[in-house]
């Protein structure tokens, strides 16, 4: 009897503390469920966006954020693969490479200006101090030019966006020149010059002054193009005067000019810098194609994108995106 007392005060005990009456031993821990075999008809994990052209960026980028930005329809923008791979100068050991390829008659050398500027006594003491021109720029020019509708003549326009970009005008202006014969001319058409005329090899004081009764009339142009560093490469700089609101009746003056030009030339390039409205796009209406040169890092998507627009609204034909690596040009 004692011992069934004993037994009931511990079944009373266990009751009062939560436990359930009888449950003398304690539960077995459940065991862990196996971890499920992973199913080879699952989809493949979705890799991560390419970076946003805006974002810093190592290797070359996709194509994905300028083919967004490139208008899609017909007549527009068809080599939006050229933003595959970024414009560089060479390192040391791509430049002994292109040095080895590229001919020693001075048309495949750029001025030492490419880069950042060389001291002023050195620019005065050696003016056409030149550097090998990069086997990468010489791929780059057969492209632009497979792109553009008929060789020769035409006009290529090239809208740099920022410094990083107008440092590949004068490289790739030299490439060029070896694609093509005769003398290629350079028509800058910003006002206030830009730098492009010291980076090809026209010192600051060496450069002409244009006729005033050029610039009125628009017509004139043969011969007044200065020789560059560069062997059958000539610039005329600071040509934007021709947009003065004032213009004579019919064709512009500046259609008037690149039009002389063409005509005397082989290949015409026009270089410029993205400006707010159509007034300041009009050079590259007369274009055949352009293309516009954008840095890596540098240059966002919707920067990219309104930019083409801008350049389409004004009357432009735009060809494509030339991506430019500032960290190594």
């Amino acid at each position: 009897m004692s011992r069934m007392l004993e037994a009931l005060r511990r079944v009373e005990d266990r009751r009062q503390a939560g436990e359930e009456p009888g449950l003398l031993v304690r539960p077995r821990r459940a065991r862990p469920a196996p971890a499920e075999e992973p199913d080879a008809r699952a989809p493949m994990p979705v890799p991560a966006p390419a970076p946003q052209l805006a974002e810093p960026v190592g290797p070359a980028p996709s194509c994905a954020p300028f083919q967004a930005a490139m208008p899609a329809g017909p007549g527009d923008a068809t080599s939006c693969d050229l933003a595959c791979d970024p414009v560089a100068t060479a390192t040391p050991a791509e430049r002994a490479a292109a040095s080895s390829s590229a001919d020693r008659d001075g048309t495949g050398e750029i001025p030492h200006a490419q880069g950042s500027p060389a001291p002023e006594t050195q620019r005065v003491a050696q003016p056409r101090r030149v550097r090998r021109l990069d086997a990468q720029f010489l791929q780059l020019a057969e492209r632009v030019l497979a792109h553009m509708p008929n060789i020769p003549p035409t006009v290529v326009g090239f809208c740099a966006v920022g410094p990083e970009a107008w440092a590949a005008v004068a490289p790739l202006a030299a490439a060029l020149v070896q694609q093509l014969p005769g003398e290629i001319v350079v028509v800058e058409a910003d006002t206030p010059p830009s730098s492009l005329a010291e980076r090809l090899g026209i010192l600051a004081g060496r450069r002409r002054r244009i006729p005033l009764e050029v610039l009125r009339t628009g017509i004139g142009w043969t011969g007044l193009a200065q020789p560059t560093g560069i062997p059958r490469l000539s610039l005329l700089p600071g040509m934007g005067e021709l947009l003065a609101p004032v213009m004579p009746p019919g064709p512009s003056r500046w259609d008037l000019a690149v039009q002389e030009l063409s005509q005397q030339h082989p290949l015409v390039l026009v270089v410029g810098a993205p400006s707010e409205g159509p007034a300041g796009l009009a050079p590259f209406k007369t274009c055949d194609g352009v293309f516009v040169l954008a840095a890596l890092g540098c240059t966002g998507t919707r920067q990219a994108r309104r930019i083409i627009e801008s350049i389409q609204q004004a009357g432009g034909t735009v060809r494509g995106v030339i991506l430019v690596d500032p960290q190594v040009s």
